[in-house]
């Protein structure tokens, strides 16, 4: 079964979250065309279109998941993150001298 998402008047950030929604209508499409679902059709529906939603306020490099824009914006202008950031891109520069120097 597919879904079927219209966004209303969106903004996104640089890397793809969403910053601001001002609607979002959204519905199951079933084979003929028909929209009506029994009761747990549409709980599954929910439940992973919920998913979707956390997903969008998740940072997977500090491993933390936010439920509003606010704290998910204010994470990734943070210290912490901005620190854990420049480690990762640290350590990959330095795995890749090591392995320039060994060849």
């Amino acid at each position: 079964m597919e879904c079927y998402y219209i966004v209303i008047s969106s903004t996104h950030l640089s890397n793809g979250h969403f910053r601001n929604i001002k609607g979002v209508f959204r519905g199951p499409l079933s084979k003929n065309g028909n929209k009506t679902l029994d009761y747990a059709e549409k709980e599954n529906t929910i439940a992973k279109a919920l998913e979707d939603l956390k997903a969008n306020f998740y940072c997977e490099l500090c491993d933390k998941q936010y439920y509003k824009h606010q704290e998910f914006d204010n994470h990734i202008n943070s210290y912490d993150h901005a620190h854990k950031q420049r480690l990762k891109e640290l350590k990959q520069r330095e795995f890749a001298r090591n392995v320039a120097s060994k060849s």
